[in-house]
């Protein structure tokens, strides 16, 4: 099911919900995101939760794609930490 596409992204997301994303992206589990953050289990899924539905977002992965595509979360080089451009365009 395509995502929904909100009025505005990353606008209205918090520093944690942001934060939140970050591990998602990373591949991190719940639990792990929650001990980086020092946060309970229950806050980083209700982070995620909502940081979803602001995206417009049916899923966490989805919910990832739209926050690099929208440039919510941005995707630096590992070797030079320069933003990542795809097409000419940063992500």
């Amino acid at each position: 099911m395509p995502y929904k596409t909100p009025p505005q992204y990353g606008d209205t997301l918090g520093l944690r919900e942001r934060q939140v994303l970050e591990g998602i992206a990373r591949g991190l589990t719940n639990p792990t995101i929650a001990a980086e953050l020092g946060l309970a289990l229950d806050t980083v899924k209700y982070y995620a939760r909502t940081a979803s539905r602001k995206l417009g977002a049916n899923t966490r992965a989805q919910a990832v794609l739209v926050a690099y595509r929208t440039g919510v979360l941005r995707q630096d080089c590992p070797t030079c930490g320069r933003p990542v451009e795809r097409a000419g365009e940063p992500l």
